[in-house]
């Protein structure tokens, strides 16, 4: 086996390259043409053949003639005179060239039509010339007949022949190939306006739909496709104008996160701290004339300072719930309820959570923990409801959380802005989950959400 140069090793190859590089209608146009003459090539040895055939035929037939001619005289007592007569006879011949004794044979005529046909015909068409001789005679009255079959002239005709037949092929060929290209360019101009499309999609520009520039271009085949390219436009749009719309409510998630930390550290953070400033600054007045107890007022400090404690210990639960990192989902979504217990005493909260559910991946524990979060916020401040309850299972369709409560429904469509509902359906498109939000008027709210099994 030959070895492989270390140059040859990774070369392109350059044709295979070159045609992959071509585009669609070059390509079935090349594809075409090639068929095209590999059947003219095979029309062509056809033709050859056949007039081969002829050509030996018409040939022998002359040779055979003669022959029998020879022979018969012969048969009927031919003295040599009547044989060098027939033989002279025979000499006019088309396709024969007679010679007595030693005469030369000349094989080409000089009226020879041979000479109008071109060489390579000649080559392919030309058979092996036969020849037979005769002696007649005997001792010093002995002479020679030789007979040489000459196929000049049959050629002659036959290339007569075949010269319109090839012309034809020729030309039929040449009028298909153009038939054919015209064809190919004007069946495949939809594509041209579909890759059009594509790099449209590809430069940003979603105005102007595949399947407009594929009617443009008077096609109904590849329609099925454009249309496809304008659902992937319609679907790129909406991307586009989600990914808008989400990075704008990240600007105004955010911005409300900061207006909502502020206002809990003014309220909370902040009357708690001066409270404790001045029940300090009492009780170093006090300290500093001698005349009174400090105690009273440094107890108030410290309760105004656990009173500040508590509100940044729920404030950064409010930012980031410690209890998912610790004790799981589970405990922390029993811990949100028994705080909203805590802070609305008049509404029943009832939890029910499977403590063997398990979410392993803690973006999604933290996304099922933002939703419930964020919907028992809503029942707190919009719903005015007497009984919320949060639940918590794996079923047969897979994980499921549910909040639901028993009062005034969710306002109308137009009126939802600011209740979270649009976080909520970006966390579920996050998890890969489906919401359902289930809501009638003076009848509660339902939200269902449910990440299904792997």
């Amino acid at each position: 086996m030959p070895e492989l140069s270390s140059e040859s090793v990774g070369r392109p190859d350059h044709a295979q390259t070159g045609f992959r590089r071509m585009d669609l209608a070059t390509r079935l146009s090349f594809t075409i043409a090639a068929i095209l003459i590999l059947g003219l090539l095979m029309s062509v040895a056809l033709v050859i053949q056949q007039s081969r055939r002829s050509v030996e035929r018409e040939v022998g037939s002359e040779l055979d003639f003669a022959v029998s001619a020879i022979e018969g005289a012969l048969a009927d007592g031919a003295d040599d005179r009547m044989l060098r007569d027939l033989a002279r006879h025979l000499d006019t011949a088309r396709h024969l060239c007679v010679s007595t004794g030693d005469e030369p044979i000349e094989l080409a005529c000089p009226d020879n039509r041979a000479l109008d046909v071109p060489d390579w015909f000649q080559r392919w068409v030309a058979p092996a010339r036969p020849q037979q001789t005769r002696t007649f005679g005997s001792g010093a009255q002995a002479w020679t007949l030789t007979l040489v079959a000459d196929p000049a002239d049959e050629m002659a005709e036959a290339w007569s022949d075949a010269r319109g037949l090839l012309l034809m092929l020729v030309g039929t060929t040449i009028a298909i190939q153009i038939l054919g290209f015209a064809l190919v360019s004007r069946g495949l101009k939809p594509v041209s306006a579909i890759v059009e499309a594509l790099a449209r999609l590809r430069d940003g520009d979603l105005s102007e739909p595949a399947r407009k520039l594929t009617e443009k271009a008077g096609a109904r085949d590849l329609l099925s496709i454009a249309e496809g390219v304008d659902a992937l436009r319609a679907r790129l749009a909406t991307t586009c104008a989600d990914n808008h719309r989400l990075l704008q409510r990240c600007l105004e998630t955010q911005e409300e996160e900061r207006v909502h930390l502020a206002r809990e550290l003014h309220d909370d953070m902040g009357q708690s701290l001066t409270a404790v400033e001045v029940e300090i600054m009492v009780a170093r007045s006090v300290m500093q004339s001698g005349g009174g107890d400090a105690d009273a007022s440094l107890d108030a400090a410290a309760v105004n300072a656990r009173s500040a404690l508590v509100s940044l210990r729920r404030v950064l639960h409010e930012l980031r719930p410690g209890g998912l990192d610790h004790v799981g989902l589970s405990l922390a979504l029993r811990q949100l309820v028994d705080d909203w217990q805590r802070r609305l005493p008049d509404v029943c909260f009832v939890c029910d959570v499977d403590d063997s559910v398990c979410v392993d991946d803690a973006t999604t524990a933290l996304h099922l923990y933002r939703v419930a979060q964020e919907a028992m916020t809503n029942v707190a401040r919009h719903a005015d409801a007497s009984e919320v309850l949060l639940r918590l299972h794996r079923g047969d369709d897979g994980l499921q959380l549910t909040v639901a409560d028993n009062g005034r429904g969710l306002p109308s469509t137009s009126q939802r802005r600011g209740l979270g509902l649009v976080g909520m359906r970006e966390r579920a498109e996050a998890m890969r989950a489906s919401l359902r939000i289930d809501s009638r008027p003076k009848r509660g709210c339902r939200i269902d959400i449910c990440i299904a099994k792997a």
